[in-house]
Protein backbone atom coordinates (compact mmCIF):
# COMPACT_ATOMS: atom_id res chain seq x y z
CA UNK A 1 0.00 0.00 0.00
CA UNK A 2 1.66 3.47 -0.63
CA UNK A 3 1.10 6.27 1.72
CA UNK A 4 -1.63 8.68 0.32
CA UNK A 5 -1.33 11.22 3.33
CA UNK A 6 0.68 13.57 0.96
CA UNK A 7 1.11 13.14 -2.78
CA UNK A 8 4.01 15.31 -5.04
CA UNK A 9 3.49 15.09 -8.69
CA UNK A 10 7.21 15.03 -10.26
CA UNK A 11 7.29 16.25 -13.60
CA UNK A 12 10.06 16.88 -16.39
CA UNK A 13 9.88 19.51 -18.71
CA UNK A 14 11.46 21.66 -21.69
CA UNK A 15 10.54 24.39 -23.99
CA UNK A 16 6.76 23.96 -22.56
CA UNK A 17 5.61 27.40 -22.36
CA UNK A 18 2.42 26.48 -24.52
CA UNK A 19 1.82 23.88 -22.07
CA UNK A 20 2.39 24.43 -18.56
CA UNK A 21 -0.58 27.16 -17.84
CA UNK A 22 -2.77 24.84 -19.05
CA UNK A 23 -0.92 22.04 -17.33
CA UNK A 24 -1.67 23.91 -14.00
CA UNK A 25 -4.96 25.13 -14.65
CA UNK A 26 -5.98 21.22 -15.74
CA UNK A 27 -4.28 20.44 -12.07
CA UNK A 28 -6.25 23.47 -10.01
CA UNK A 29 -9.56 21.61 -11.89
CA UNK A 30 -8.80 18.14 -11.52
CA UNK A 31 -7.72 18.50 -7.39
CA UNK A 32 -10.85 20.35 -6.95
CA UNK A 33 -13.47 18.63 -8.97
CA UNK A 34 -12.05 14.84 -6.87
CA UNK A 35 -11.26 16.24 -3.46
CA UNK A 36 -7.50 15.07 -4.58
CA UNK A 37 -5.62 17.79 -1.57
CA UNK A 38 -3.33 15.24 -0.81
CA UNK A 39 -1.78 15.84 -4.22
CA UNK A 40 0.55 19.27 -2.21
CA UNK A 41 3.37 19.25 -4.17
CA UNK A 42 4.23 19.91 -8.04
CA UNK A 43 8.16 19.23 -8.83
CA UNK A 44 8.94 20.37 -12.17
CA UNK A 45 12.72 20.04 -13.33
CA UNK A 46 13.72 21.54 -16.25
CA UNK A 47 15.88 20.21 -18.70
CA UNK A 48 17.20 23.53 -20.30
CA UNK A 49 14.31 25.35 -21.43
CA UNK A 50 15.04 28.26 -24.07
CA UNK A 51 12.27 29.66 -23.83
CA UNK A 52 9.98 30.86 -21.15
CA UNK A 53 8.62 28.03 -19.61
CA UNK A 54 11.00 28.49 -15.97
CA UNK A 55 9.29 31.93 -15.95
CA UNK A 56 5.98 30.91 -16.21
CA UNK A 57 6.47 27.79 -13.36
CA UNK A 58 8.33 30.76 -11.20
CA UNK A 59 5.17 33.54 -11.67
CA UNK A 60 2.99 29.98 -10.61
CA UNK A 61 4.45 29.93 -7.16
CA UNK A 62 2.65 32.51 -6.10
CA UNK A 63 -0.36 32.46 -7.89
CA UNK A 64 -3.00 30.76 -5.15
CA UNK A 65 -2.44 27.01 -6.17
CA UNK A 66 -3.39 24.42 -3.74
CA UNK A 67 -0.29 23.15 -3.88
CA UNK A 68 3.04 24.33 -3.44
CA UNK A 69 5.29 24.42 -6.83
CA UNK A 70 9.21 23.76 -7.11
CA UNK A 71 11.44 23.90 -9.82
CA UNK A 72 14.78 22.30 -10.33
CA UNK A 73 16.94 24.06 -13.21
CA UNK A 74 19.40 22.55 -14.84
CA UNK A 75 21.52 24.03 -17.93
CA UNK A 76 21.34 20.83 -20.53
CA UNK A 77 19.00 18.26 -21.45
CA UNK A 78 20.05 15.03 -19.35
CA UNK A 79 16.69 13.17 -20.42
CA UNK A 80 13.44 12.03 -18.54
CA UNK A 81 15.34 9.41 -16.54
CA UNK A 82 17.38 11.61 -14.61
CA UNK A 83 14.90 14.35 -14.66
CA UNK A 84 12.51 12.56 -12.77
CA UNK A 85 15.14 10.63 -10.58
CA UNK A 86 16.48 14.00 -9.40
CA UNK A 87 12.76 15.57 -8.75
CA UNK A 88 11.74 12.72 -6.82
CA UNK A 89 14.87 13.39 -4.73
CA UNK A 90 13.52 16.66 -4.66
CA UNK A 91 10.08 15.92 -3.67
CA UNK A 92 8.66 16.29 0.23
CA UNK A 93 6.39 13.35 0.19
CA UNK A 94 7.03 9.74 -0.04
CA UNK A 95 4.72 9.40 -2.86
CA UNK A 96 4.93 10.21 -5.94
CA UNK A 97 3.17 10.37 -9.64
CA UNK A 98 5.37 10.67 -12.75
CA UNK A 99 4.48 12.59 -15.95
CA UNK A 100 4.59 14.42 -18.77
CA UNK A 101 4.24 18.18 -18.79
CA UNK A 102 3.08 18.06 -22.19
CA UNK A 103 -0.47 17.72 -21.92
CA UNK A 104 -0.43 13.51 -23.21
CA UNK A 105 -0.92 12.12 -20.16
CA UNK A 106 -4.84 13.59 -18.85
CA UNK A 107 -4.99 14.10 -15.81
CA UNK A 108 -8.61 11.66 -15.19
CA UNK A 109 -5.99 8.84 -14.68
CA UNK A 110 -5.13 10.35 -11.41
CA UNK A 111 -7.79 9.61 -8.93
CA UNK A 112 -7.83 6.11 -10.36
CA UNK A 113 -4.23 5.87 -9.85
CA UNK A 114 -4.39 7.00 -6.20
CA UNK A 115 -7.52 4.80 -5.60
CA UNK A 116 -5.42 1.60 -6.50
CA UNK A 117 -2.75 2.68 -4.24
CA UNK A 118 -5.10 1.91 -1.28
CA UNK A 119 -4.37 -1.91 -2.41
CA UNK A 120 -1.19 -3.65 -2.15
CA UNK A 121 0.32 -2.36 -5.33
CA UNK A 122 3.44 -0.58 -5.20
CA UNK A 123 3.77 0.74 -8.91
CA UNK A 124 0.52 1.70 -10.25
CA UNK A 125 0.90 2.22 -14.27
CA UNK A 126 -1.23 4.20 -16.62
CA UNK A 127 -1.85 2.12 -19.43
CA UNK A 128 -2.74 2.85 -23.10
CA UNK A 129 -3.08 -1.40 -23.59
CA UNK A 130 -5.35 -2.23 -21.03
CA UNK A 131 -9.20 -2.40 -21.70
CA UNK A 132 -10.46 1.31 -21.77
CA UNK A 133 -6.89 2.81 -22.91
CA UNK A 134 -6.06 3.58 -25.65
CA UNK A 135 -3.79 5.88 -27.94
CA UNK A 136 -4.17 8.61 -31.07
CA UNK A 137 -0.91 7.61 -32.65
CA UNK A 138 -0.17 7.16 -36.22
CA UNK A 139 -0.30 3.59 -37.15
CA UNK A 140 3.76 3.50 -37.83
CA UNK A 141 4.12 5.06 -33.83
CA UNK A 142 1.60 2.44 -32.78
CA UNK A 143 3.74 -0.28 -34.38
CA UNK A 144 6.84 1.14 -32.40
CA UNK A 145 5.16 1.10 -29.49
CA UNK A 146 3.97 -2.27 -29.47
CA UNK A 147 7.35 -3.35 -30.27
CA UNK A 148 8.99 -1.91 -27.50
CA UNK A 149 6.39 -3.74 -25.54
CA UNK A 150 7.23 -6.53 -27.21
CA UNK A 151 11.35 -6.23 -26.59
CA UNK A 152 10.48 -5.41 -22.50
CA UNK A 153 8.96 -8.32 -22.13
CA UNK A 154 11.89 -10.67 -23.71
CA UNK A 155 14.43 -8.77 -21.99
CA UNK A 156 12.65 -7.94 -18.42
CA UNK A 157 11.19 -11.15 -16.77
CA UNK A 158 9.64 -8.70 -14.01
CA UNK A 159 7.74 -6.62 -16.77
CA UNK A 160 6.06 -9.96 -18.95
CA UNK A 161 2.32 -9.61 -16.61
CA UNK A 162 2.04 -5.68 -17.66
CA UNK A 163 0.48 -4.58 -20.72
CA UNK A 164 2.34 -1.17 -20.76
CA UNK A 165 5.68 -0.93 -19.18
CA UNK A 166 6.97 1.72 -21.34
CA UNK A 167 4.03 3.97 -20.01
CA UNK A 168 5.90 7.25 -18.38
CA UNK A 169 2.96 7.83 -16.19
CA UNK A 170 2.76 6.09 -13.11
CA UNK A 171 2.64 6.26 -9.25
CA UNK A 172 4.84 4.36 -6.84
CA UNK A 173 7.13 5.16 -3.50
CA UNK A 174 9.56 7.56 -3.81
CA UNK A 175 11.98 5.23 -2.51
CA UNK A 176 11.98 3.10 -5.45
CA UNK A 177 13.37 5.89 -7.76
CA UNK A 178 15.57 8.26 -5.06
CA UNK A 179 18.09 5.37 -4.89
CA UNK A 180 18.54 4.66 -8.84
CA UNK A 181 21.61 5.98 -10.94
CA UNK A 182 20.49 9.13 -12.84
CA UNK A 183 21.77 7.62 -16.21
CA UNK A 184 21.27 10.82 -19.09
CA UNK A 185 19.71 10.38 -22.02
CA UNK A 186 17.38 7.75 -20.82
CA UNK A 187 13.20 8.09 -20.80
CA UNK A 188 11.73 4.48 -19.74
CA UNK A 189 11.45 5.01 -15.84
CA UNK A 190 9.22 2.39 -15.45
CA UNK A 191 11.21 -0.42 -17.05
CA UNK A 192 14.20 1.21 -14.60
CA UNK A 193 11.65 0.42 -11.62
CA UNK A 194 11.18 -2.94 -12.84
CA UNK A 195 14.44 -3.90 -13.69
CA UNK A 196 15.64 -2.44 -10.19
CA UNK A 197 13.07 -4.34 -8.31
CA UNK A 198 11.68 -7.80 -9.77
CA UNK A 199 9.41 -8.72 -6.74
CA UNK A 200 7.31 -5.11 -7.36
CA UNK A 201 3.94 -5.79 -7.38
CA UNK A 202 2.30 -3.90 -10.36
CA UNK A 203 -1.12 -2.79 -11.26
CA UNK A 204 -2.38 -1.24 -14.27
CA UNK A 205 -5.16 1.65 -14.90
CA UNK A 206 -6.61 2.73 -18.56
CA UNK A 207 -5.74 5.72 -19.74
CA UNK A 208 -6.05 7.42 -23.17
CA UNK A 209 -2.82 9.03 -24.51
CA UNK A 210 -3.38 12.28 -26.56
CA UNK A 211 -1.20 13.62 -29.89
CA UNK A 212 0.16 16.71 -28.40
CA UNK A 213 -1.48 20.25 -30.01
CA UNK A 214 1.10 22.48 -29.15
CA UNK A 215 4.93 22.36 -29.44
CA UNK A 216 6.76 19.16 -30.51
CA UNK A 217 7.97 15.88 -29.10
CA UNK A 218 11.41 15.74 -26.64
CA UNK A 219 11.51 11.82 -26.37
CA UNK A 220 10.35 9.95 -29.48
CA UNK A 221 11.60 10.32 -32.73
CA UNK A 222 9.33 10.32 -35.91
CA UNK A 223 11.74 6.92 -37.29
CA UNK A 224 12.81 4.00 -36.20
CA UNK A 225 16.51 5.58 -34.64
CA UNK A 226 13.99 5.57 -31.88
CA UNK A 227 14.46 1.68 -31.35
CA UNK A 228 18.23 1.78 -31.62
CA UNK A 229 17.82 4.36 -28.32
CA UNK A 230 15.42 2.08 -26.72
CA UNK A 231 17.41 -0.90 -27.06
CA UNK A 232 20.61 0.50 -25.82
CA UNK A 233 18.30 1.49 -23.49
CA UNK A 234 16.64 -1.72 -22.44
CA UNK A 235 20.18 -3.60 -22.43
CA UNK A 236 21.32 -1.82 -19.64
CA UNK A 237 18.17 -2.29 -17.66
CA UNK A 238 18.71 -5.95 -18.49
CA UNK A 239 22.33 -6.05 -17.10
CA UNK A 240 20.72 -4.46 -14.25
CA UNK A 241 18.08 -6.98 -13.62
CA UNK A 242 20.33 -9.96 -14.77
CA UNK A 243 23.04 -8.88 -11.78
CA UNK A 244 19.98 -9.29 -9.33
CA UNK A 245 18.15 -12.70 -10.30
CA UNK A 246 22.27 -13.64 -9.80
CA UNK A 247 22.36 -12.05 -6.71
CA UNK A 248 19.03 -14.12 -5.80
CA UNK A 249 20.26 -17.12 -7.02
CA UNK A 250 23.08 -17.16 -4.78
CA UNK A 251 21.32 -16.07 -1.95
CA UNK A 252 18.95 -19.39 -2.12
CA UNK A 253 21.53 -21.42 -2.84
CA UNK A 254 23.66 -21.10 -0.27
CA UNK A 255 20.30 -20.70 2.04
CA UNK A 256 19.62 -24.27 0.69
CA UNK A 257 23.27 -25.61 1.33
CA UNK A 258 23.60 -24.65 4.38
CA UNK A 259 20.14 -26.11 5.83
CA UNK A 260 21.19 -29.72 4.43
CA UNK A 261 24.20 -29.35 6.71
Amino acid sequence: MLSVGGISVVLGVLNEEDNVQELLDSFDRIISENNLHSINELVFVDDGSTDSTKEIIRRSMNSGHSYRIKLVERWQKMGMVNACITGSQQASNRTVIVMDSDLQHPLEAVPRMIEKSRGKSELIIASRYMKGGSNSWSPVRGVISRGAVFMSHIFLPATRGVKDPISGYFMTDVKYISCLFPYADSYKLALYIMAANPSISVEEVPFTMVDRERGSSKIVDKNFLFLLKYMMELIRYWRISAKIYARIVLRDFTKADYNSH
